[in-house]
């Protein structure tokens, strides 16, 4: 019995020995890559809302790619997609209507999406308020 103890182990520790010295790196072996890119820039966006009537206000902007997104933030809640825009290929500018969501405090962002070159660019452009029984559009 104690014979089986003593083969056991003898043959784990030239197993650990033989498994040590083949997973130690060599002289020659090659750098693992770390995985971290070159910096890119943000997509060209520039996005504003402003007040257009009583109780509706427009989202404008310029981008540098073909579509964006306007997300709504409804009573603090997540940021969720509201519309997809078609970018106007010759100018590159966007315009959209929004809307107060029932009578709470309704945020809205602009997302440029990201390109090859570029990383994704999102704006706030204001949430939209009511006091005293009227729609205003507070900066964000």
């Amino acid at each position: 019995m104690r014979l089986y103890r003593a083969v056991a182990l003898v043959v784990a520790t030239l197993m650990s020995l033989t498994l040590s010295a083949t997973l130690t790196s060599s002289a020659q072996a090659s750098r693992p890559t770390t995985g971290v890119h070159a910096a890119k820039g943000l997509t060209p966006l520039r996005a504003n809302m402003v007040e257009a009537g009583n109780d509706h206000f427009v989202i404008y902007g310029v981008a540098g790619v073909t579509k964006v997104g306007i997300f709504r933030n409804a009573n603090g809640g997540r940021f969720v997609l509201y519309r997809k825009l078609n970018v106007n290929k010759s100018n590159g500018k966007f315009r959209t209507r929004v809307y107060q969501y029932k009578n709470t405090r309704t945020c809205y962002r602009v997302l440029a999406p990201a390109t090859a070159n570029t990383s994704q660019h999102i704006v706030p452009v204001g949430c939209i308020i009511t006091v005293r029984g009227k729609q205003v559009w507070q900066p964000a």
